[in-house]
Formats: structure tokens, sequence, C-alpha cells
């Protein structure tokens, strides 16, 4: 698949999944395990996208995000940046683990500036 088709459709899936539409399925599309079927299914190698998305999800399971309380990390960013560059350059799953808490730190960072701005 063409990288930048991918990173867009990854972008969608993020977008959409922060919307909101209802609390029924928005926690569950920002969980890394169903960001990395998502991932699996785009790139074809499902095998090795869910085993990072299932440590990712494991490294993440205590977080979540309460009104008004802190979010130390964002899994849903971390997880749709690092389950494809891992998954394309053939990492080993626990090193796309360590690749994953950067990027969710960066999330919380992007989504405070979000809510500033809003």
């Amino acid at each position: 698949m063409d990288t930048l088709l991918f990173a867009s459709l990854m972008g969608l899936y993020y977008w959409f999944a922060r919307l909101r539409l209802g609390y029924t399925f928005s926690a569950m599309l920002l969980q890394p395990v169903v960001i990395a079927v998502f991932v699996g299914l785009l790139l074809g190698n499902m095998q090795t996208a869910m085993i990072i998305g299932a440590g990712m999800q494991l490294v993440y399971l205590g977080v979540t995000s309460t009104p008004g309380g802190n979010v130390p990390s964002d899994p849903a960013l971390a997880a749709c940046i690092s389950i494809p560059i891992a998954v394309k350059a053939g990492m080993d799953p626990n090193l796309a683990i360590a690749l994953a808490i950067p990027f969710g730190v960066i999330g919380v960072f992007l989504d405070q500036l979000r809510r500033t701005l809003n």
C-alpha cells in the first residue's frame, strides 16, 4: 500500500476515534489492540500487528481518560504511529513497544494544545 494513502487512512482512523460521537464505541476504538487489527488488515501482516498491539495494550492498561483527571499518555496516537512503523520495518515487538512511549507523550501535548485552542 502506498505510504501516503496509508498515513491518510491512519489519520482518518485517529480523527474518527477521537470524535466521541458517542461513548459506546469511542473508548473501544482508541485501544491499541483494536488499532492493531486495523493496521494488520491494511498491511496484510495481522500476526505481527496483533503481537505489538497486545503488548502495547498491556503497557497502557491502566491509562484512563476521566474528565478532570491526569492523562499521562495517549495510547491511541502511540499505536497509530508505532504499530505501522514496526510492521513495515520488521521490528522486534519489544522494540516497537518501546518506540510507542514517546509518541504517547507527544499525544498528550497535542491534546492539551487542542483543548487550549478549542
